[in-house]
Order: structure tokens, then C-alpha cells, then sequence
């Protein structure tokens, strides 16, 4: 396998997820710092250890090589299995006359080829997904020996059964309809809630209920972008017995629940970044006139213009720009936390 073929196999335009999880995570810990050093403007917020960054940056390994594990175990075996068969190619047109299939009818032509598909041998794919996920494992027993809390090792066993059994298996979960459920619980409260845990060794020193807020966001990004995948590849799936939740409640139930999830997102995200701050804002004057309400309503706009691209794209079943909006809007919004 070609260093190509790995970036493919990795499917870099979903990443900024894993990024996003962990980021939304040090942002809800500098709020707590902000919190406990009085106020994030007065210059007495409290100062990153190094500690904490090391711990930050660890998260970050695991968040990312986790996903990137996922992705080439769910090649694998989906490949081994032959769902991904036919991906990335038009069918003979004049075979597709006669049957009166017309080009809108052929969704595996807008999916993109997997590597155990496309002739890669699987038994690499799969020394890239365990490669992957040693690295992921080797980060993570890194923030047990720093943190000395082991029921990260817990949360780690869970994380890779996740990863593998989502696509392997003989009964993976993904054929169930749960993997928008998995992506959900794993990049959205588990991946936020755990970064901050392990970053300040609590998860409600300093805290407010709003970051409970923040990461179900992050969990309806990782769930859109789930249903993103799983709608372009409704008809191939359903064709090779892979049941996946847009395969049980169909097309215009499952683009009905993609449009809530990607609205219901950045709302959270906003609400919840925004009022954390309401307190600190009516008690300071001078802090209700320093332009913060121009960033809400800045971030808030560019938010809704990268929201109704993404809702327009799946609208229009152009699923490869609606990849990596999704993908990029789960980063932005966790970027957020930082700026509102």
C-alpha cells in the first residue's frame, strides 16, 4: 500500500471530527480556567500546565488514530464481504438502457472506492486499522500512567470494540441501524467529556450544565456526518443485506432527520457557549461593551450560511462537498467555545 492509498483509506475529509471532539474538550476545560481564575478579560484566568497540554495533545492522538482505525477496519470488512462492491465505477450504459436506469439511479458511482474493493490486499488494510489502533492505544495508556485514572483504560476497551464492531463481526452493529447512535455517543459526550475529565481530573470543577450542550452538538455532527455516508449508500447497502438506519426508515425520513440534526447542532453549541458567558457579561459593564455580542452574532452567521450548504447539498444528493461541511462545521462550532 502507497502512502496514497493510506490517506485515502483514511478518509482525511471526515478527520476534523476526531479534531473537533478533543477541541471542543480543551475549550470547556479554558472555560473552566477562565472561571476559576475570575474572569477570562481581566488577564487572571489561570495558565495552561504543562501537564494539561501534554494530556491535551494526547487526547488529540487518541481522538484521531481511533477514527482513522474505524475507517480502515470498516474497509476491511466491508470489503471482505463484498458490500463496497461496485463503488466508484458508472455501470455500462447500454446495460443500464435496458434496465431504464438512468445515471440518478446509480448512487454507488457517487461513493468514492475503498481500498479492499479496489484490489488492495485486505490483510494490509487491516495492519493499517491495528497500526492505527495501537498508536490510538499507546496515546491513551500515555494519559492513564499522567492521570493515574484508570477507568480510561475501561473507556479505551470500549472505544476499540466500537471501532472494530461497527463493521466487523458477524452481527457488526452498523447493519442494525445503530452506528448514527454509536458515532453519536463516541465523538459526542464520550470523546468531550472524557477529554475534559482527563485534562482537569474532574468533569465539574469550575463547570456549568452547558457543556452538556456542547458535546450532544458534537454528537449530532458525528451522527450527521454518520447519515451523510450511510444515505449516499442507501441502495448498495440495502443490495448487499447491510440494514443501516437510512436502509430501515428510508431516504425522506432519513434526509428529514440529517436537517434536524445538522439544525439542532450549532444550537446547542451557540446556546451553550454563549450563555456560560451570561453571568460574567451582566456582571461586567465593560465586558457587555467589548464587541462580544458582534463575535455571537459573526459566528452565528457563518455558522448558518455552512449549515444551509450542507442542507442544500444533501438536498440535492451531492454527498461529496457535504463530507467535509459537516466535517468542518463540527470543528467550527467546537471552535465556539473559544471565541463566544
Amino acid at each position: 500500500m502507497n502512502a496514497k492509498q493510506w490517506i485515502s483509506g483514511a478518509r482525511p475529509q471526515t478527520l476534523l471530527l476526531g479534531f473537533a471532539s478533543v477541541t471542543a474538550g480543551i475549550g470547556i476545560c479554558s472555560r473552566m480556567h477562565a472561571l476559576n481564575g475570575l474572569s477570562v478579560r481581566d488577564g487572571n484566568s489561570r495558565n495552561w500546565t504543562a501537564r494539561e497540554i501534554t494530556v491535551a495533545a494526547l487526547c488529540m492522538i487518541v481522538a484521531l488514530f481511533l477514527q482513522i482505525a474505524a475507517n480502515f477496519a470498516d474497509d476491511y470488512s466491508d470489503g471482505v464481504r463484498g458490500i463496497d462492491e461496485g463503488r466508484g465505477f458508472e455501470k455500462e450504459s447500454e446495460k443500464d438502457s435496458e434496465k431504464g436506469l438512468g445515471k440518478a439511479d446509480r448512487p454507488s458511482s457517487k461513493a468514492p472506492r475503498r481500498l479492499v474493493a479496489s484490489g488492495v490486499s485486505a490483510k494490509s488494510v487491516l495492519h493499517c486499522a491495528l497500526f492505527s489502533a495501537a498508536v490510538a492505544c499507546a496515546a491513551g495508556l500515555s494519559v492513564v500512567a499522567i492521570t493515574k485514572n484508570y477507568l480510561f483504560l475501561a473507556a479505551g476497551a470500549l472505544c476499540l470494540a466500537a471501532a472494530w464492531f461497527y463493521a466487523g463481526g458477524r452481527k457488526p452493529y452498523s447493519a442494525m441501524g445503530l452506528g448514527e447512535l454509536s458515532a453519536f455517543l463516541f465523538f459526542g459526550p464520550t470523546a468531550v467529556a472524557g477529554t475534559v475529565c482527563a485534562v482537569e481530573g474532574t468533569l465539574f470543577a469550575g463547570g456549568r450544565i452547558n457543556a452538556i450542550f456542547e458535546s450532544f452538538a458534537i454528537g449530532f455532527y458525528s451522527a450527521s456526518l454518520m447519515l451523510v455516508n450511510n444515505i449516499r449508500d442507501i441502495e448498495s447497502d440495502e443490495k448487499h443485506g447491510k440494514y443501516t438506519l437510512p436502509v430501515r426508515i428510508g431516504y425522506r425520513a432519513s434526509v428529514s432527520l440529517f436537517t434536524v440534526l445538522i439544525l439542532a447542532a450549532p444550537s446547542l453549541m451557540l446556546f451553550g457557549s454563549y450563555s456560560s458567558r451570561a453571568g460574567e457579561i451582566c456582571s461586567d459593564s465593560s465586558a457587555g461593551q467589548s464587541g462580544l455580542p458582534l463575535v455571537f452574532i459573526v459566528m452565528s452567521a457563518l455558522t448558518a450560511v455552512l449549515t444551509a450548504a450542507d442542507i442544500f447539498a444533501i438536498a440535492k444528493k451531492h454527498y461529496k462537498p457535504a463530507l467535509p461541511i459537516t466535517s468542518f462545521l463540527s470543528l467550527w462550532s467546537a471552535l465556539c467555545i473559544f471565541f463566544i
